[in-house]
């Protein structure tokens, strides 16, 4: 790997098999991170590629079905910068206002509480 992609996201399609497969695994291997589209599951290849390529099932000739399948790309990714590797729930900040406005947090003001998954400690080390 020369790592020619190395940081980049690629969106390939026709994924599953062909050229598309052949795509997807080039740039895997030099660097990217790849989510290919297909209208049909992947076949293994038998060459490990990690967590490099995500396989979403979607039919290019239907406008719905790429967004969805875009949609979870752009989620996925974004999972992947928080250390706990997922989004959160609107109930999990719904749970820290009602610990704030409870008399359980009587001793704290004047605070911020960050609710993002440990994303903020990723911009301090």
């Amino acid at each position: 790997m020369s790592g020619r992609l190395q940081g980049k996201v690629a969106l390939v399609t026709g994924a599953a098999s062909g050229i598309g497969a052949a795509t997807a695994r080039l740039f895997a291997d030099q660097g990217a991170h790849v989510f290919g589209l297909d209208r049909n599951p992947a076949t293994h290849d038998g060459v490990n590629h990690g967590d490099r390529i995500t396989h979403l099932i979607a039919d290019i000739t239907d406008r719905t079905s790429v967004e969805v399948a875009v949609s979870q790309a752009q989620e996925r990714e974004q999972t992947e910068l928080l250390p706990c590797k997922r989004i959160g729930l609107p109930e999990e900040v719904a749970y820290t206002a009602l610990f704030l406005a409870s008399d359980e947090a009587r001793y704290i003001n004047a605070t911020d509480i960050l609710i993002d998954g440990g994303r903020s400690q990723l911009y301090h080390d």
